[in-house]
């Protein structure tokens, strides 16, 4: 039985490497995934039982670690690894579709912030890191705690320390509806003012509120 185990676990990697992974099935890709924690047992039916709790694959993934272990064969190790996959993905796919977008005005920041800050309950900043010709490399967010400007000042300084980046996008999120104001004007020049300082540019500023992205002048 392990003999057949291990053709058939062979014949699987044949067919991942040999041919699109987009033309295997999900039952399949799974099954090759648990053969990196599972190594002694056929992949196969805990693949499908994967599959028939959480119904699809983006599901499997989406899962907690405590869910995926109440599947039957699916134990921490298992678990782990597929949300690790999980993980992995999603920060490729974040930063390799951020590549390529050009923060060139409220559009794409709209469809930008709206996802970055999607899970988000509370208040929160981002600063988004630019090349020179303004394509998004990368965003660094946090929770505001009290003086949201002032946070996203320190936050922007550590950014430009840490990654020597000298372009910068800034973003405000509130849960609840509110247009700019003076206050957030003071705050786009608080920010361009220390960018400035420190060799760099802030150059644009957002305040993204209960879903509405508003653009404040800089």
């Amino acid at each position: 039985m392990a003999n057949d185990h291990s053709g058939h676990r062979e014949r699987l990697r044949q067919q991942f490497i040999k041919s699109s992974p987009g033309l295997m099935h999900p039952h399949q890709l799974l099954e090759l995934l648990l053969f990196y924690a599972i190594p002694l047992r056929d992949t196969n039916p805990i693949a499908h039982a994967l599959l028939n709790r959480f119904r699809t694959l983006d599901r499997v993934f989406d899962a907690t670690v405590e869910e995926l272990t109440e599947v039957k064969g699916i134990g921490p190790k298992a678990a782990e690894l597929i949300k690790a996959v999980s993980e992995v993905y999603a920060l490729y796919g974040r930063t390799e579709h951020s590549r390529r977008l050009l923060i060139n005005g409220p559009f794409v920041a709209d469809a930008y912030y709206n996802e970055l800050f999607r899970e988000e309950n509370g208040e929160q900043i981002a600063i988004t890191l630019l090349d020179s010709e303004l394509s998004i490399l990368y965003s660094e967010k946090a929770a505001v705690k009290k003086d949201w400007a002032g946070e996203a000042v320190a936050l922007l300084l550590k950014t430009i320390s840490d990654t020597g980046c000298a372009h910068f996008a800034a973003a405000h999120y509130l849960p609840q509806i509110s247009t700019p104001d003076e206050a957030d004007r003071a705050a786009a020049e608080r920010l361009c003012a220390a960018a400035e300082s420190a060799g760099a540019a802030v150059r644009q500023l957002y305040i993204l509120s209960g879903g509405e992205l508003f653009e404040v002048n800089i």
